[in-house]
């Protein structure tokens, strides 16, 4: 019989890749790896954008490195920036917007925010050496998977989605869970360079003020608003680290 600590992470591993775990059903402990999956799915991209770099460099590495984090995610969280992208540019009431996020159809809302967050992104993965590119995207998607879980303990959801099902599995164990989330990322930031836990501090101030400013919105959060905020947070976090490099070595 299979731990519950396996059992979490096989689940987590289910529910935010592609990659075949054997397990169906959301374990009681997935919320606990939400971090330890980002690792995964970081050094996957990672690897790929350091050996294409080295051999066709930065814009083919950074294109090969973006489409990995997607595709290995399954492509969740672009149809949740879509989705919430569309809502989030809809003029109405909240209702509205709620059903805008749900529908089948794509409008300008929703390429736009999916522009204004992957343009970026693969921008500033171009910035980087290959070594400094494999961590980094490490780090980043961990502080993506870490928001992910920070908005789920600390905002209200709406809705009958997965969002919901998380939140009640959490329960009232919100501190527990984003401490055991948040150690994987002190663990990486204290075995590379310092620079690494300014860029989370940050990254952490503006996920939670682009958590507190969307639930503000729609009264609540769901999988695509959740989806959507952790790409902007991994956004966030390779432009806080660019911008203390910049800062650094000019």
């Amino acid at each position: 019989m299979q731990s519950r600590a396996l059992s979490g992470f096989r689940s987590a591993l289910s529910f935010l890749t592609i990659i075949p775990a054997g397990s169906e059903d959301i374990s009681d402990y997935a919320h606990y790896f939400f971090s330890v999956i980002g690792i995964v799915i970081g050094m996957i991209a990672g690897l790929i954008y350091f050996i294409s770099s080295i051999y066709f460099g930065r814009l083919v590495a950074a294109s090969l490195a973006l489409a990995a984090l997607l595709l290995v995610s399954g492509f969740t969280h672009l149809d949740a920036v879509l989705d919430s992208g569309d809502a989030l540019m809809a003029r109405g009431d909240l209702e509205k917007k709620r059903a805008i996020m749900k529908d089948h159809f794509l409008g300008a809302g929703a390429i736009g925010t999916a522009m204004v967050i992957y343009i970026p992104t693969f921008a500033f993965l171009t910035f980087f050496q290959p070594l400094t590119g494999l961590v980094l995207i490490i780090m980043a998607e961990t502080v993506s998977k870490f928001s992910m879980i920070t908005m789920l303990a600390g905002c209200s959801t709406f809705g009958e989605g997965l969002a919901k099902r998380f939140k009640t599995l959490i329960g009232k164990r919100n501190r527990i869970t984003v401490l055991l989330n948040v150690i994987p990322l002190i663990l990486l930031t204290f075995l590379i360079f310092p620079q690494f836990l300014l860029a989370f501090i940050m990254t952490v101030v503006v996920f939670i003020i682009s958590s507190k400013v969307l639930e503000r919105i729609f009264h609540g959060v769901n999988g695509d608003i959740i989806g959507l905020n952790a790409e902007f947070s991994r956004l966030v976090y390779l432009a806080a680290f660019a911008l203390l490099m910049v800062l650094m070595f000019r």
